[in-house]
């Protein structure tokens, strides 16, 4: 995800205005802001979580914060070190991969990985695996980043 980048929910309409999805399925729009311009567009089709009862959702809220700003924080380090891969030339543009995927087809053509993270599964066990699992992106991308000290 590059700056200036925009994720938002946008229904997919049919005919007569009628939204037209996979069944238990939104659609989200990823854009990426160049000036007025809008040349990056990718569909994801995310699934229609459970969302449990008001009380538990209303103690799940900061929680959800916290692991917002945790999840975004990652990700942007993640993107800063694509980048500084990709201009200290020791990385062709668009040869880096996740899973054999380039990253950018990765992130355009994101499915919802049902096994992961289970649809019927209470949404505080969802963003607890995912949390989990960006965790475990971060102690990876520590491991691998060179050591650039002068000792």
């Amino acid at each position: 995800v590059r700056p200036g980048s925009h994720l938002g929910g946008v229904p997919a309409r049919g005919e007569r205005g009628r939204r037209r999805r996979p069944a238990g399925h939104r659609p989200l729009l990823r854009r990426r802001d160049r000036g007025a311009h809008f040349p990056l567009r990718a569909q994801f089709t995310v699934p229609d979580l459970r969302p449990g009862r008001l009380d538990s959702l209303l103690a799940l809220s900061d929680d959800l914060v916290k692991s917002n700003i945790f999840i975004e924080g990652i990700s942007h380090k993640i993107r800063r070190q694509i980048e500084d891969l990709e201009c200290a030339g020791g990385v062709e543009p668009g040869t880096l991969t996740v899973d054999g995927v380039p990253v950018d087809s990765y992130l355009t053509r994101f499915v919802w990985d049902e096994g992961k993270y289970p649809v019927n599964a209470p949404l505080k066990e969802t963003v607890a695996s995912i949390q989990s699992q960006v965790t475990k992106i971060e102690d990876d991308m520590k491991s691998f980043v060179p050591f650039s000290g002068t000792d």
